[in-house]
């Protein structure tokens, strides 16, 4: 089923009763009380507008005062109620500043009563002050004289600085070329004990090479005596086995052998002398 069409008429009915019910008006509110397209809806309100743009500002100024009022109302109304909870609540707190307020006013006398012999005492300050300036004035051409005593004596202890600067110099002067008198010196002396360094050093050198020399013909000397020791003792070995074999016969001869054996023994063995007992003797 195809929409109904809206007319003009459709329109500023809907325009004037959205503006008694709300106070504004748009194209949705419109489609939604009469339906229609939103280009049909926009060309009649326009057309509403130009005829009716008086009416329309009178009928808005004429509910926007109307508002106002309910507003103002209101607010009058909740501004009493709470200046009369504050009344309320703040009547002991009133009170308490209206005691303060007394307790203030006797300190504000009594701020007064200080003022005045504040003033008294200021008066006598100032009258101090002015001693003391006089006093000061007197101080400081003193101080203006003893400066100027002082500037003098300190141009006369500036030339004896001076004086004994320059002397200093001098001094410095003939310090300084002393001592280049005495590293001269001892640049000669370096030198000089340098030479007979390295003619002790050579000396000393050649006496070490004349030491290793006795030195390697002690070692060979203490090597041929080494093996003549060796020899020696080999020497002795043997001689203590021909001593040794030599006691074995002297035993023998001392002690003869049995009787069976006797005659061949007195064969066999040399006869004994003297000699030959006390070279056993000794050997035992």
């Amino acid at each position: 089923m195809a929409a109904k069409p809206i007319t003009k008429q459709d329109v500023y009915n809907a325009i004037e009763q959205l503006l008694a019910e709300t106070g504004r008006y748009t194209n949705a509110a419109i489609m939604d009380l009469i339906g229609g397209s939103s280009v049909t809806v926009q060309k009649y309100r326009k057309e509403y507008e130009r005829e009716h743009r008086d009416g329309v500002q009178q009928k808005a100024l004429s509910l926007k005062e109307a508002e106002h009022k309910r507003l103002s109302d209101a607010v009058a109304e909740i501004i009493s109620g709470r200046i009369t909870e504050i009344s309320d609540s703040h009547s002991s707190e009133i009170e308490r500043l209206s005691e303060e307020l007394d307790t203030v006013l006797i300190d504000k006398e009594n701020l007064i009563q200080q003022h005045a012999q504040q003033l008294v005492e200021i008066e006598q300050l100032s009258a101090e002050n002015l001693e003391l300036s006089a006093k000061l004035r007197f101080l400081e051409e003193g101080q203006e004289r003893s400066r100027a005593e002082i500037l003098e004596q300190y141009e006369k202890h500036k030339v004896q600085v001076n004086q004994q600067l320059e002397l200093a110099k001098q001094q410095y002067d003939e310090a300084i070329k002393n001592y280049q008198d005495a590293q001269q010196e001892l640049k000669a002396d370096k030198a000089q004990l340098i030479s007979d360094h390295h003619a002790e050093k050579q000396r000393l050198q050649s006496k070490i090479h004349e030491l290793q020399t006795k030195l390697a013909e002690a070692i060979s000397s203490e090597k041929v005596t080494a093996v003549r020791y060796e020899e020696a003792q080999k020497q002795l070995v043997r001689a203590s086995r021909d001593i040794a074999e030599l006691k074995d016969e002297i035993r023998q001869m001392r002690n003869p052998p049995s009787p069976a054996k006797r005659g061949k023994a007195k064969e066999e063995l040399p006869p004994m002398d003297g000699k030959t007992g006390d070279l056993l003797d000794m050997l035992e």
